[in-house]
């Protein structure tokens, strides 16, 4: 029997009507449970109080990851100005509860990789859209929607029911939202500037990660960046196992580069192959605690092979950085924004009718013009290119953190480039560098040399090249 809401936490103002089993409470926070597999440290000081649920560590220092909400209570009984800076020298995988002057404020790690859902006019706030559900007063409208590329907006499949934003603090009372990054232009960075920053922060963070104790798996394919995390924990000094997982034809070109990479570097790897694996008998329970049915088969393969990590280490999230929204053109509007999520997803659900994506189109308009409204998204694009910010504000929490939340059943994740410092850093590089991948290619040539003719996503690739073993 899975977890209903593995990894997550409930927050109300009210009792909750729902609790999932094993989760437990907080001493400051009196209606915060939590599942204390997820991580879990609080403190008060000066009037203030703040509970991290997560996995949550500095990129700035070597420190403790327990010693994260003193770090951060510290800097609130100072001003929340402080607080906010403070966040983006974290990394992890995260939800941040504050109380200050009377009010409760919650905030998500730099890319809402812990997916956070809330009822604005009910004060329910919980990691999983479902159990925001099953604590609101009433039953709410639902609507299905392709979820390939997650919903339009912050919608959720119930009406009412939204996800935070990156870079926005939720006012748990009223339901307001407030954008606290970006406010202002950001400094032109070199390409060797903010790759040396970037590998300092990611490795620092890893390193930092560690003293956690967990066992952790490096995913590994033919791509730029999880190579490029490979080299960040050569330079932590971090051996990693490593896994590949074939689901698919694409994924057996990502095997055999998989392999050869882990051969010339000499790290340990694992392929993993799903294609056989019957995931159906939990289907069931996957579709509880998430809307979005990623990772269903490898996660069915790690729990029947009795969880051999505990940790998943993802590379995803640079690709902030690499401008994949630039071949859109210019977004400068509701229908820009529109446009670019319809071609989106036209691209992967191929077999939809003329009269559903007409549907669908109209539901994804009134959904972001709620939503580029709310997050005061057009006045932030003044400091961060549009299409840049619409890829890291709803692409990241839409798409990502519910894909994840599949294998959240088997294994955490953490993502050592989850930090605004880091996303800071990267989009301050000029955008043709970016889209290139120049960071991460001299972070790979500089710690990887051995890498330097092994192909980046190959359509075909060589068998032969790849020796045994």
């Amino acid at each position: 029997m899975l977890a209903r809401y593995p990894l997550g936490f409930i927050l109300t103002l009210d009792e909750p009507k729902c609790v999932p089993d094993g989760y437990v409470g907080s001493s400051l926070f009196p209606r915060l449970r939590f599942d204390p597999a997820a991580g879990f440290s609080e403190a008060a000081a000066g009037g203030v109080a703040v509970a991290v649920v997560g996995t949550c560590v500095r990129t700035d220092a070597d420190a403790a990851p327990e010693n994260s909400s003193r770090w951060l209570a510290d800097a609130l009984a100072t001003s929340e100005t402080l607080l906010f800076s403070r966040l983006a020298d974290l990394c992890g995988r995260y939800v941040v509860i504050y109380r200050a002057g009377g009010r409760i404020h919650a905030v998500g790690d730099a890319a809402c990789v812990r997916s956070i859902a809330y009822a604005g006019d009910e004060g329910v706030v919980a990691s999983h859209a479902r159990l925001v559900q099953d604590n609101r007063a009433a039953t709410h409208r639902t609507f299905t929607y392709p979820t390939a590329r997650g919903y339009p907006g912050d919608a959720t499949p119930w009406a009412g029911t939204h996800l935070l934003t990156p870079n926005l603090v939720l006012d748990v009372q009223t339901g307001a939202l407030r954008r606290f990054y970006p406010l202002e232009a950001l400094r032109p960075m070199a390409v060797r500037e903010a790759a040396d920053h970037v590998l300092h922060r990611a490795s620092t963070a890893l390193r930092n990660f560690l003293k956690y104790g967990r066992t952790i798996v490096l995913g590994l394919t033919a791509g730029l960046d999880s190579r490029c995390a490979l080299a960040v924990a050569r330079y932590a000094n971090v051996r990693l196992g490593t896994l590949t997982f074939l689901e698919d034809a694409s994924s057996a070109v990502d095997s055999d580069v998989a392999r050869l990479i882990a051969r010339r570097t000499s790290t340990p790897h694992d392929v993993i192959d799903v294609n056989d694996v019957d995931a159906s008998a939990l289907d069931s329970q996957f579709r509880h605690s998430a809307y979005h049915m990623a990772f269903r088969r490898f996660t069915a393969e790690m729990i029947g092979r009795g969880r051999p990590w505990q940790v998943f280490l993802s590379s995803n999230l640079l690709e902030i950085g690499r401008t994949f929204y630039a071949g859109h053109g210019a977004i400068e509007t509701l229908e820009d924004v529109t446009g670019v999520y319809m071609r989106t997803l036209v691209r992967h659900q191929a077999k939809l009718s003329d009269e559903k994506l007409a549907l669908y189109e109209d539901r994804a308009r009134v959904a972001f013009g709620d939503y580029l409204e709310k997050t005061c998204f057009w006045p932030a694009t003044k400091f961060v290119e549009a299409g840049d910010l619409l890829y890291w504000e709803h692409r990241m929490p839409a798409w990502h953190s519910q894909a994840i939340m599949n294998r959240d059943q088997a294994m955490d994740t953490f993502i050592p480039f989850n930090s605004r410092s880091i996303f800071d850093a990267m989009l301050s590089v000029e955008q043709a560098k970016r889209r290139k991948g120049a960071i991460q290619l001299r972070l790979i040539k500089r710690l990887l040399p051995e890498l330097s003719d092994v192909p980046i996503n190959p359509k075909t690739f060589a068998p032969l090249l790849v020796t045994p073993g």
